[in-house]
C-alpha cells in the first residue's frame, strides 16, 4: 500500500473508486475530484493504492473536509487488498486527527460490516 502520487495512476485509481459506487455516489465523487483538480499533487495524500506486479488492484481515498471531517471513498477490491487499504486509511485518519466518528465507522466496516454500513 502506498499513497498514489503519480497522476497517471491517480486517474486509474479514481476510475476504480467510481466503479465501486452507485450512480449517485459517482456524481458526488466526480464533484470531489473536480474540486481537487487544480490542487498540487501533495494534496492527494489521502488517495492510497495497492499494486500487484505493477498493476493497480485497489484504491481508497480519505478526502479531507472542513471541520476536521473526512469523506471515505471505499475500495472496490475485496480480500487482502481491501483489508490492507482499509488499514492504511484508518492509520491516515488517526494521524490526521479526523473526528472519532469517522474512525469508528471505518473500523466497523473493516470489521466485517455490510457495505451499506460504509462510512460515506
Amino acid at each position: 500500500m502506498r499513497p498514489c502520487s503519480a497522476p497517471s495512476l491517480r486517474r486509474e485509481a479514481l476510475l476504480q473508486l467510481a466503479a465501486a459506487h452507485d450512480s449517485k455516489q459517482q456524481t458526488a465523487l466526480s464533484g470531489a475530484v473536480k474540486a481537487m483538480y487544480d490542487q498540487p499533487d501533495e494534496q492527494w495524500g489521502g488517495l492510497w493504492i495497492s499494486l500487484d506486479a505493477g498493476q493497480l488492484t485497489g484504491a481508497i481515498w480519505v478526502q479531507p473536509l472542513p471541520m476536521n471531517m473526512a469523506q471515505l471513498w471505499l475500495p472496490k477490491a475485496e480480500g487482502v487488498h481491501a483489508r490492507a487499504l482499509l488499514n492504511s486509511a484508518l492509520e491516515l485518519a488517526q494521524q490526521a486527527g479526523f473526528k472519532q466518528y469517522a474512525q469508528q465507522r471505518l473500523l466497523a466496516w473493516k470489521g466485517g460490516g455490510e457495505r451499506s454500513e460504509a462510512p460515506h
